[in-house]
């Protein structure tokens, strides 16, 4: 696993991006690419929204001690394009504000698939995805498959979590472990070198444009 995320970095670096690490490391690959591997190899709960749930479908559990690393994603799509934010208590706010900008849905209208770079209201951002000229792509996916192996086979964890009361489905297991494995990942890359978070509060290295 080191060497793949080691390459992703390599990668960005190499382009001018090397604040972006932990944004891509965390926010395309562990919370993103994983997860869509993931769904192919187990079940997750369904999410779409529903009448009685119609603003968020999803799971809630707690965690204590409180996790040293326990970020998360947002994401705004304008047709191919989403602006990819990693937020955490000290930059939310920010995003909030720049995802509501209006200049920022232009921007996101306007990356091509040829393009590696955008700037978004002074900063400039990376640009993946899988028509994004495949320039760290494969290095993203082959990491991904990697990670996703680990949090979908952990299927003992039901009988030995049932010995404590604690019974969930299949696809809820998949869930909570996978977030917990994603942020203990993420906290290990950190404390062996491979990224160094952002300044608290800095938005521009927080964000990312993955194209579709």
């Amino acid at each position: 696993m080191r060497a793949g995320a080691q390459a992703v970095v390599d990668a960005l670096r190499d382009e001018g991006f090397g604040a972006h690490g932990q944004a891509i490391l965390f926010g395309h690959v562990l919370d993103g690419l994983a997860w869509n591997a993931v769904r192919v190899k187990a079940d997750l709960p369904e999410t779409t929204l529903t009448a009685e749930r119609p603003d968020w479908n999803g799971l809630f559990w707690a965690s204590y001690p409180k996790a040293d690393y326990a970020g998360g994603t947002n994401e705004l799509t304008c047709g191919r394009a989403s602006l990819v934010m990693v937020w955490d208590e000290a930059n939310a706010d920010a995003l909030r504000a720049i995802a509501a900008a209006p200049q920022t849905e232009i921007v996101l209208k306007g990356v091509s698939g040829s393009s590696r770079r955008t700037e978004l209201l002074g900063a400039e951002l990376p640009v993946v995805g899988a028509t994004a000229g495949l320039w760290i792509e494969d290095q993203c996916a082959r990491l991904a498959e990697i990670i996703a192996d680990r949090m979908a086979g952990e299927t003992d964890l039901l009988a030995r979590l049932a010995d404590f009361d604690v019974h969930l489905t299949k696809a809820e297991l998949n869930v909570i472990f996978g977030h917990e494995m994603i942020w203990a990942t993420a906290k290990a890359m950190i404390a062996s070198g491979l990224f160094t978070p952002p300044p608290a509060g800095a938005v521009g290295p927080a964000m990312f444009v993955r194209l579709e």
